[in-house]
């Protein structure tokens, strides 16, 4: 096996950025820490060692091929600015601060939306529903583990996310996946068939995505709006799972004006799910 070496560069980010927050916020379940603000990162086939320096700058070790793929994977370029202006400002329906928005926001400085590879996103949250994020990790790994490919960064081993044809014909059920493992099962057929045409979905704009994706056995309401946020970087998605719930029905009457926020409230989403679980337990 090739220890694949890389190189370092630093990588800038205008709306600041914090690693941590990242890998806690349910988003993204590969990230390895490797000590206090260094993470080994496999995706999209590659794997990277990310270390925060500041508030608003990263260290990469990667592949110099792929420095652009990580840039764009931790959204180096998205500009967060205007939407969170928009929620420090943002009062309730009574004309009253959304104090619980503006705490929301300061809690979660520097947590960004990674654009990850749609196939993995749709494999891992199909995983996710009626799960826990330590047990949705572990059947992650184990998946990469038994179907992936093995590599070696920087004295670092990992797997690459399994391809549809490296799952293609495998006992899934090994793997703890539950009954979930016949709706991963039937995915991967009809993506190797071409019934789930992941370039259609890419091209799509949102609705049209969104049906389609609801239109795959496995596949509800709360997922497909994850993997159009998290996979499709469609950051008008807004993902309702019982955090969300919970948050609207004691903060917002019951519903929670997504419109103020339409082409970023997936964003908002992010920020109050995480604050809502660093103060109420994970």
């Amino acid at each position: 096996m090739v220890n694949e070496q890389g190189d370092t560069k630093e990588l800038y980010f205008d709306d600041g950025v914090s690693l941590e927050k990242i890998a806690e916020s349910g988003q993204c379940f590969r990230w390895k820490k490797l000590e206090a603000g260094t993470y080994l990162v496999p995706a999209n086939g590659w794997c990277a060692i990310l270390v925060q320096k500041t508030e608003n700058t990263v260290e990469i070790t990667c592949n110099p091929r792929t420095i652009e793929t990580w840039r764009n994977y931790l959204a180096c370029y998205d500009d967060y600015s205007d939407t969170i202006r928009e929620a420090e400002e943002a009062i309730t329906q009574t004309g009253a601060a959304d104090e619980y928005l503006r705490e929301a926001v300061k809690a979660a400085a520097g947590l960004r939306i990674l654009c990850q590879d749609l196939w993995e996103t749709i494999v891992s949250f199909v995983i996710s529903q009626n799960n826990n994020i330590p047990r949705i990790k572990s059947t992650i790994e184990l998946l990469c583990e038994r179907f992936g490919t093995e590599k070696e960064f920087c004295g670092h081993r990992y797997h690459t996310f399994p391809t549809p044809e490296q799952l293609c014909n495998e006992d899934l059920t090994t793997c703890g996946l539950g009954y979930r493992a016949e709706y991963l099962e039937s995915i991967v057929k009809n993506t190797l068939a071409g019934t789930i045409d992941l370039r259609t979905l890419r091209k799509s704009d949102t609705g049209e995505a969104r049906n389609i994706l609801k239109s795959i056995r496995g596949i509800g309401d709360k997922v497909a709006d994850c993997i159009l946020l998290y996979g499709l970087n469609r950051l008008d998605a807004f993902p309702i799972d019982t955090w969300m719930k919970k948050i609207i029905a004691e903060h917002y009457d019951g519903k929670f004006p997504i419109e103020h926020y339409s082409e970023q409230a997936g964003l908002i989403q992010q920020y109050l799910f995480y604050y809502e679980r660093k103060e109420h337990g994970k």
